[in-house]
């Protein structure tokens, strides 16, 4: 997880403009950003986490607390489907409006 964070400062400075004192003028100054991450071990279970059938909407799951909100899915494969026997490569399809999708097949980054 990475998020980054750019802020711009400006500071009114009194000076005098074409003669006039009533007049500001802007300094405009680039902080530097500040970048952060946390590294999190795949499939980590704590008591605050919950099951629930379909998705829930982030904002209220989260009481605004956080900009995260994981899913996790398991698909068991039946050693009897066709695509095992005749090489058929199986379709993962998701329809989401979410920004961000991690697969991982037998524990490995697909």
């Amino acid at each position: 997880i990475s998020s980054q964070t750019t802020s711009i400062q400006m500071v009114f400075a009194n000076s005098n403009l074409a003669g006039s004192s009533n007049m500001k003028r802007a300094h405009i100054e680039m902080v530097r950003p500040n970048w952060s991450w946390l590294q999190e071990p795949i499939g980590v279970w704590e008591s605050h986490g919950f099951s629930k059938f379909g998705l829930v909407e982030q904002i209220k799951t989260t009481s605004d607390s956080s900009d995260y909100l994981w899913y996790t899915t398991s698909i068991q494969v039946d050693n009897g489907e066709a695509f095992l026997k005749d090489g058929t490569r199986p379709i993962l399809h998701v329809e989401s409006l979410g920004h961000d999708l991690h697969v991982f097949i037998n524990g490995q980054f697909a």
